[in-house]
């Protein structure tokens, strides 16, 4: 099947490694933009970012703590800066 996600947006929590990491990948080839979220391993993020963007996908990678509200609210606030949020118009 193939499945296109173009100019969707779409937010990988634990996504900077493993199964979050395949995950990711996968949408941003088919076209999703992708935010990467991490807790612990900022390099492994930006890696993964990285690898995205050099396949011509767009992602961005932000911490976030996802038990804590705050800092959910706080990751949602700067997809918004960066994309306008998670839904696409």
């Amino acid at each position: 099947m193939n499945i296109r996600l173009d100019q969707k947006r779409a937010l990988v929590t634990g996504g900077s490694s493993g199964i979050g990491a395949a995950i990711a990948l996968g949408l941003a080839e088919a076209g999703a933009k992708v935010v990467i979220n991490y807790h612990n391993h900022p390099e492994a993020a930006t890696l993964l970012v990285n690898r995205i963007k050099d396949q011509h996908g767009e992602a961005i990678a932000l911490h976030a703590d996802v038990s804590d509200p705050e800092s959910i609210a706080q990751m949602f606030g700067r997809i918004d800066e960066a994309w306008v949020g998670l839904i696409s118009s």
